[in-house]
Parts: structure tokens; C-alpha cells; sequence
């Protein structure tokens, strides 16, 4: 994968790329991904399986399929 196709680009610094690494940070950006997005995030290499599911999640909403949640007990 170029790295300029990792969705997970982040801001430059002295013109040094850089990219979200933290699970968190990614499952947020997930949410905001448009299924090419996804498609490119699934190739990414090493990402967490957290984040895998997330992108998968994102991609069901995206193709209109709906979403099983959990639910909390009271």
C-alpha cells in the first residue's frame, strides 16, 4: 500500500507525514469514512482488529444494512 493511501493520514509537521496509530483515534475517524475509505483502511497493515471491526460496521451502514448493538442491561 502507498502510503498516501492510507486513510489514516494525519497532519504534516516540518513536512514530515503522520498518521493515526491509536485504536481510539481510528475507530473515530471510522465513522466518518466513505466506503472507499473503508476499503483502503482494511488494507492497512497491522491494524487492530478493533478498528477492522469498526471499518466493517461503518461498511455495512454504508451499503444500508443494519447494525446489531448491544444492549446494556439496566
Amino acid at each position: 500500500m502507498k502510503r498516501s493511501e492510507n486513510p489514516f493520514k494525519g497532519p504534516c509537521y516540518d513536512g514530515q507525514q503522520t498518521f493515526h496509530v491509536a485504536a481510539g483515534d481510528r475507530i473515530g475517524m471510522v465513522k466518518k469514512f466513505d466506503k472507499a475509505q473503508c476499503e483502503a483502511a482494511l488494507q492497512v497493515p497491522g491494524l487492530q482488529k478493533t478498528v477492522e471491526n469498526a471499518v466493517k460496521v461503518r461498511l455495512r451502514q454504508l451499503d444500508g444494512g443494519t447494525v446489531k448493538r448491544k444492549r446494556s442491561s439496566p
